[in-house]
């Protein structure tokens, strides 16, 4: 079973531009991105997912609580075994630990067995004809 790797949770961006190294030669790349700009898109992502998914958000419009979510990071060797990067990797994970209740960390495997055992749900996306995805 394919497990989806979200782009914006990826050091590696879209066409290989990497997100901490410069590339002046890929038409697009902006080169280098300070890591703590990009720990503070993960935990802002994070914090937003969290509160509609694992909060009591049932009574607000569009609201998921309490049914769980799947964060992945995507690892790329080529660009996360920076020492600056893996720093961020590491006040990340443990931001997650210290901060959150409930927060897992699991391989793609146990993912993949979870969702088809059913204790792990899609998500629908409404395309806007009235009809989920």
């Amino acid at each position: 079973m394919p497990l989806s790797s979200s782009w914006p949770l990826t050091p590696t961006t879209t066409k290989q531009k990497a997100a901490f190294n410069v590339v002046p030669s890929v038409p697009g790349s902006h080169g280098y991105v300070d890591p703590h700009l990009i720990e503070r898109n993960w935990k802002e992502m994070f914090a937003w997912l969290y509160a509609e998914y694992m909060g009591d958000n049932d009574d607000n419009e569009g609201g998921q609580g309490g049914q769980g979510f799947v964060f992945p990071l995507t690892i790329h060797p080529q660009s996360s075994g920076k020492p600056h990067v893996l720093a961020m990797h590491e006040r990340f994970i443990a931001w997650l630990k210290e901060e959150w209740s409930g927060v897992e960390f699991v391989t793609c495997a146990a993912v993949a067995r979870d969702f088809r055992g059913g204790r792990l749900r899609g998500a629908v996306v409404d395309c806007g004809g009235g009809g989920g995805v």
